[in-house]
């Protein structure tokens, strides 16, 4: 995360972020705008390096 981005979400944090209908809109925008508006292969995911998805899905699969 850049100084800039930072420096305004602190603000944020400090000005609009106390007002709870504020952050509710902020969190379903990051959410948005990171999870779900990001193709699948793209999102970042620490298991998804080591492990095949049909691993993690909890069927086996026969070698």
């Amino acid at each position: 995360m850049s100084t800039p981005k930072l420096i305004a979400l602190r603000l944020f944090n400090i000005t609009f972020g106390r007002v709870e209908l504020c952050t509710s809109l902020l969190r379903k925008a990051l959410i948005w705008r990171y999870v779900t508006a990001r193709p699948a292969a793209s999102r970042y995911s620490p298991t998804s390096k080591f492990f095949e998805m049909a691993e993690l899905s909890g069927r086996r699969q026969l070698p």
